[in-house]
């Protein structure tokens, strides 16, 4: 089937990778990529009209209220977004796709997490996004959820853009050792989301999804400065990665511990598309993708 989709959040890093990359997908016959100044989401008459008058068959949503520290003063303001703007999202005829987090889990488990584990936020943030998804499979069950971790792209403000920009600039950085989560490319996302656009549209319900293997924020940095020495487009010789406690770093937002997630259930899913290490997604993006990169 061929779709028209409307990609929500189009010009965060998510949205962006799928901007490029999306003219590639088959089954795709128009695109449309508003602004949020184009489209509000959380004006429920705006999004209808807009659905309506461009005959939308698909929507992508990478759309959120992601300031995780900016969301515990303004919770309105994540609400809007996260909660609010799925109620709207349920009253289109749309296929909806659409991208959640890893913390909607508390890490307490101890153990990769499934699709059926008990949810638990910490903070308002996941709070909010875990509301997002109750609504969207009450109103609109035949939906795909999405839960990811740790994205990274070539564009801005992400961990990965950060760490580069850290690493040129300083003699140490500290990062902390404590907190596991599994580090996801938006490339592979994007690949993943591309399966299901043209070989599972009819699937519905929780996935979890993210380039595979645990390692702490630490071994993540820890690599990126490894990957740095061995670049021949920055000017790094040295490893200045340094590990420090959630305690030390004085983190005013309560963070889940570990929250990696059990690929079992997608894995039977993708027909096409075969998760990569954590470790290969980030050499690959290296590979391709740093020269372009803005730090």
């Amino acid at each position: 089937m061929e779709q028209k989709v409307l990609i929500l959040g189009s010009h965060g890093q998510l949205g962006r990778t799928l901007r490029e990359e999306i003219p590639y997908c088959f089954s795709v016959r128009g695109i449309f990529c508003p602004s949020r100044k184009q489209l509000d989401i959380t004006d429920k008459e705006a999004l209808l009209d807009y659905v309506k008058r461009f005959q939308i068959d698909t929507i992508i949503n990478c759309a959120a209220y992601t300031n995780v520290k900016g969301a515990e003063t303004d919770y309105e303001g994540a609400y809007a977004v996260n909660v609010k703007a799925i109620e709207n999202l349920c009253a289109t005829n749309c296929k909806i796709i659409h991208i959640s987090t890893d913390y909607v889990f508390d890490g307490e488990k101890g153990d990769f997490y499934t699709e059926e584990d008990e949810t638990n936020p910490l903070n308002v943030y996941g709070k909010t996004k875990r509301e997002g998804e109750e609504i969207l499979m009450k109103l609109k069950p035949d939906s795909i959820i999405i839960r990811t971790s740790w994205l990274y792209s070539k564009f801005n403000n992400n961990f990965l853009s950060n760490m580069v920009k850290k690493i040129i600039e300083q003699d140490e950085v500290f990062v902390v050792n404590d907190q596991y989560g599994a580090p996801t490319s938006c490339y592979s996302l994007t690949s993943c989301i591309f399966d299901f656009l043209e070989f599972n549209r009819s699937a519905s319900g929780i996935f979890h999804f993210s380039d595979e293997g645990p390692c702490t924020w630490y071994d993540f940095a820890l690599k990126i400065n490894e990957l740095l020495v061995n670049s021949e487009f920055f000017e790094v010789n040295e490893i200045k990665v340094k590990p420090i406690s959630s305690s030390e770093f004085n983190d005013v937002v309560k963070r889940p511990k570990f929250s990696v997630f059990s690929l079992e259930k997608i894995k039977e899913k993708l027909e096409y598309y075969e998760i990569s290490k954590w470790e290969e997604a980030l050499e690959y993006y290296f590979e391709n993708f740093i020269e372009q990169s803005k730090y």
